[in-house]
């Protein structure tokens, strides 16, 4: 029997002035959670923090859209990128000058819907997110 893969929602956000290490930042801390403690922990009081709340809402926007159940999302992977953004001059004293670099970041992000055979699994391995009580009584009945 073939394992049938859940159904995934990608968004991204791409030429972001903001620093792709403090992105990164962010993004290590949402990987595998729950789309509700995602957004919860992308509440901090920094740019980077703002940007990648504003990629999870489009995400999760997206993924309503397209028929999936909100209350069973999850983030599968976020994907933090840098590019070089632009070159300007640099003038110093005495005849001398240097090149000033500027950095873009993207940020990408995959949310997945998870079956409710998976959340019992979550349980019995008791890495279930904070709300799973309610979701499973939710799903359930």
């Amino acid at each position: 029997m073939e394992k049938v893969e859940n159904p995934t929602i990608k968004a991204e956000r791409t030429k972001q002035r903001v620093s792709p290490y403090k992105l990164s930042r962010v993004t290590n801390l949402i990987g595998g959670k729950h789309i509700y403690d995602a957004l919860a922990l992308t509440k901090d009081n920094s740019k980077s923090g703002d940007v990648v709340r504003a990629v999870l809402e489009a995400a999760r926007k997206n993924g309503i859209s397209k028929g999936l159940s909100e209350e069973r999302l999850f983030v599968k992977t976020a994907i933090t990128g840098k590019k070089q953004f632009g070159k300007k001059i640099d003038i110093k004293g005495r005849g001398r000058h240097g090149l000033i670099t500027s950095h873009s970041s993207r940020v990408s992000i995959w949310l997945e819907e998870r079956n409710p055979a998976d959340f019992y699994k979550m349980m019995l391995l008791g890495k279930a997110p904070s709300g799973i009580g309610w979701l499973m009584r939710r799903v359930l009945y």
